[in-house]
């Protein structure tokens, strides 16, 4: 035999709230209050909760929206430039390496691979005597804008490096 649960207890409450229980009238739930609505009702939601809902979410969805494209156009744009900066890097050991700087045509794109990004290199004086500066420019197009990165090393200035 189990211990008899006190009328105000959450069983006593459930049982109330359900119309059964000795001490509840059919019905009646919460300590002896009166159900605002009949136990048979249905449950749902009404015609106000859907609309503020709707409401709620026409304002908020925009701004997520909006979130997640600048977030994506960021992303886009960090990729390029970190395939523009590895391009240039490439490009910069290649003419330092086997000496091509000296050559009057230092442009280029990167076809077939790379169509989009294209290449050029400067060289200027450093120190006037000894060393050169060897700049390589990696440029691409993003949404009608020109993008470009620079890399730079030193070498041997008239001469192998």
């Amino acid at each position: 035999m189990s211990p008899a649960l006190p009328s105000n207890s959450l069983h006593g409450r459930l049982a109330c709230a359900a119309g059964g229980g000795a001490s509840a009238a059919p019905g009646a739930w919460r300590e002896g209050k009166a159900a605002s609505s009949p136990p048979h009702s249905k449950g749902g939601f009404t015609f106000i909760e859907v609309l503020v809902t709707l409401t709620l979410l026409s304002i908020v969805l925009p701004g997520i929206m909006t979130g997640i494209s600048m977030s994506l156009a960021a992303a886009q744009r960090a990729r390029d430039q970190s395939q523009a900066s590895s391009l240039a890097y490439t490009k910069l050991m290649e003419i330092a390496s086997l000496g091509l700087w000296q050559q009057e045509e230092l442009a280029g794109d990167f076809a077939p691979d790379w169509p989009e990004y294209r290449w050029a290199a400067t060289v200027t004086e450093w120190d006037g005597v000894i060393l050169e500066q060897l700049d390589v420019t990696v440029s691409w197009q993003y949404e009608g804008q020109t993008r470009s990165v620079t890399l730079s090393t030193l070498v041997q200035a008239g001469g192998t490096p």
